[in-house]
């Protein structure tokens, strides 16, 4: 697979680990570990203990109590009858031999207890984890409980706490808005050193209690921009350098250049949550600040296709869909954007942009990136019912007789679901922005995450095996949304060496043909799942390596 493959397949593969943790509460935030109530829920026994006797010494044989040490049971929180009359539990422990410490053990076994590595807590936890048995196990009141431990100093406490939240329903978050601790939340936004993670959920939480009064603040991180800054800068720091000032003057511009970028973390969050709180004149903004200036940096471009996309993808009914595709279509004249906008515009069925898309294909080098997703646009165009479907089928046409190498790749990569088309509608693409706001969820609802926009049919995958015939017989490709992690984006720009496909492909007859003849792949179901989690575990590794955050 060559680059420009690569480029478009790893996108898909995000938007698929993306669909993961789409039920989430937070669209923005990390996928949460597990939690402890769910921890000490698979337990078959759950224990405070204290520890009584040290592991002993390795020694030179292979001895197998080395690293076994011993702990007195004072609390048994779970599985009371599975212990059996058991007072002690012995499990490995290297850490500090502490004899005033409790810890947090959980036994698993049917017959005997096989128990974990002790989790030692502070006294705060103690009383944390003895209460999670009487939380409410949903809904608001749960968690009204986790709020209080939202950046609570012991690190233990504060991740439960956001994880639970992360793993919440929407609806759930939504029906805590009254009790939410408004102050709070805009205190952490406006902390620097905050997680970023954790700042995307609190932008989400905004989202729900906010109101007007948030815009100045949401405004002023949006707004900074070190770049304009900067000669400013420098000209004092010159300026005082002349009259004898401090050696370390100089590096007050790196604090105020990482000041900067530290408001910028969590941007796609950042966004979303103003133009919910905004309205649709929040993007005259976004367009200004992000979209139309060339010298923006690449990441703050992508975080706010991302914010766009979700208020797209959702049909919040905060920002009309004309209004929103007016941003989007500014994309069309960036190079490292004007692929992945083209699949946005094709999957919410912006046929205005057909005879322009038809000219950047004929005018793009014949190894550019962006003709590959121009074919995707024709093709689920070309399903249109009227106008718009004539004049993509003979658009289609004409193209392929100009590069029937690229289009052939281009199906075939539909064939194997790596592209996102639009699935035909019942009601007229056209449909008045009034008409979606009718079915639309209230701007309160902006952040809602639905796992069923991510929902695929396995019904919908082609076999790979028989792609030559169904060349002769159509193509599919799967409905996904076009969504991906910043970092993502990163590696993806670094993708755009191409290189050409060598076969022409034959003149294929109506898609739905081919969607009704494919058949699930289970090495598809199974291993592309699989695949995505191990390129994000690369991404990850590789953030760490530059020092990205």
């Amino acid at each position: 697979m060559n680059f420009r493959s690569f480029r478009i397949c790893f996108a898909a593969l995000a938007v698929l680990c993306a669909g993961i943790a789409s039920a989430a509460a937070c669209p923005f935030c990390d996928a949460p570990t597990q939690t402890l109530s769910e921890e000490t829920a698979s337990a078959d026994a759950v224990v405070l203990a204290k520890l009584v006797k040290e592991a002993p010494p390795v020694s030179g044989a292979a001895d197998p109590n080395s690293g076994t040490a011993t702990f007195e049971i004072i609390e048994v929180l779970r599985g009371q009858d599975n212990l059996k009359g058991v007072k002690e539990a012995r499990a490995v422990y290297f850490g500090e031999a502490d004899k005033d410490r409790v810890f947090l053990i959980s036994g698993l076994g049917a017959e005997e207890l096989d128990w974990t590595t002790p989790l030692p807590l502070s006294k705060a936890a103690e009383d944390y984890v003895r209460k999670l048995p009487s939380v409410p196990p949903s809904g608001a009141d749960r968690l009204a409980f986790f709020q209080e431990y939202l950046e609570n100093d012991d690190p233990l406490l504060a991740q439960d706490a956001y994880d639970e939240f992360a793993r919440a329903p929407y609806e759930e978050v939504q029906a805590l808005g009254p009790r939410m601790h408004h102050a709070d939340l805009v205190n952490w936004i406006a902390d620097y050193e905050i997680n970023p993670s954790r700042r995307r959920l609190y932008l989400t939480m905004l989202g729900v209690c906010g109101g007007k009064g948030d815009l100045p603040l949401l405004e002023s991180m949006i707004t900074s921009d070190f770049v304009t800054m900067e000669p400013a800068l420098k000209e004092i720091v010159s300026s005082g350098m002349a009259m004898n000032g401090p050696l370390c003057l100089p590096g007050w511009i790196e604090i105020i250049q990482q000041q900067e970028r530290q408001k910028k973390l969590g941007l796609d969050a950042l966004v979303a949550c103003y133009l919910t709180l905004r309205g649709p004149d929040g993007l005259d903004l976004i367009d200004q600040r992000f979209l139309k200036d060339p010298k923006v940096e690449y990441t703050h471009i992508y975080s706010t296709i991302m914010a766009l996309r979700f208020h797209g993808d959702q049909e919040t009914g905060v920002l009309p869909r004309e209004r929103l595709l007016n941003s989007m279509r500014l994309l069309l004249g960036n190079p490292d954007f004007a692929d992945q906008v083209i699949l946005d515009l094709s999957r919410w069925e912006d046929w205005s942009v057909l005879d322009r898309l038809v000219e950047m294909f004929k005018t793009a080098d014949e190894k550019s990136y962006v003709r590959q997703p121009v074919v995707t646009y024709l093709t689920v165009a070309a399903e249109q019912p009227g106008d718009v479907g004539k004049r993509a089928s003979a658009a289609m046409t004409e193209l392929e007789q100009l590069d029937p190498e690229t289009v052939k790749q281009a199906r075939s990569l539909m064939a194997f679901g790596a592209l996102a088309r639009a699935k035909a509608n019942d009601k007229p693409a056209a449909a008045s922005d009034a008409e979606k706001s009718t079915e639309s969820p209230g701007d309160t609802e902006a952040f809602a995450a639905s796992a069923a926009d991510n929902e695929t049919d396995a019904s919908d995958i082609p076999d790979p095996a028989a792609y030559e015939e169904g060349q002769q017989k159509g193509h599919t490709s799967d409905n996904v949304r076009e969504t991906a992690d910043v970092s993502a984006a990163e590696t993806a720009k670094d993708a755009k060496t191409e290189v050409k496909a060598t076969k022409p492909v034959a003149q294929s007859v109506p898609i739905a043909a081919a969607e009704a003849a494919s058949q699930p792949q289970p090495m598809l179901i199974v291993g592309v799942p699989l695949l995505a989690a191990g390129l994000l575990m690369g991404v990850y590794w590789l953030i760490l390596r530059v020092g990205a955050v």
